[in-house]
């Protein structure tokens, strides 16, 4: 397995919450303290891999085989964060204005002719193609 899809989780190392667990990387293998410097643990998702064969890594074995492993760890620090309520409030209130926005176009008591439907429909559908999500997907 050479290719991460994503890193599925990083066990804490029983350390304060406001500080990152700093593991020593020891790359040598002549050190004496080779055993016990190998940095965070990672339990890694491989591309074309199912969950069943998810694997923990260490941090020092990914650097010696080479493999890619920064982008998805920030891709992690970012999918753990929870969001605050203030996010959860904004958020719902966007989810709403769209329901609203969705229900003038497709409502059932709307009254419009079915060319100026299919022209609500276009710009709508003009608007979700232009969009790019966060995870950098976008509809075709």
């Amino acid at each position: 397995w050479i290719t991460i899809e994503r890193v599925l989780e990083v066990p804490d190392e029983d350390s304060p919450d406001d500080e990152e667990p700093t593991a020593e990387i020891i790359l040598d293998v002549t050190d004496p303290d080779f055993d016990s410097g190998t940095g965070r643990q990672f339990y890694i998702k491989w591309i074309n891999k199912s969950y069943s064969e998810c694997t923990f890594e260490f941090e020092r074995d990914l650097i010696l085989n080479e493999v890619e492993y920064t982008d998805h760890y920030a891709s992690y620090d970012k999918r753990k964060v929870k969001p605050t309520r203030e996010d959860m409030k904004r958020r719902d209130k966007e989810s709403d204005a769209q329901g609203r926005k969705l229900y003038k176009v497709f409502g059932d008591k709307i009254k419009q002719s079915d060319e100026a439907k299919e022209e609500l429909v276009k710009d709508y559908q003009g608007v979700l193609e232009k969009r790019v999500w966060k995870c950098g997907g976008q509809l075709r």
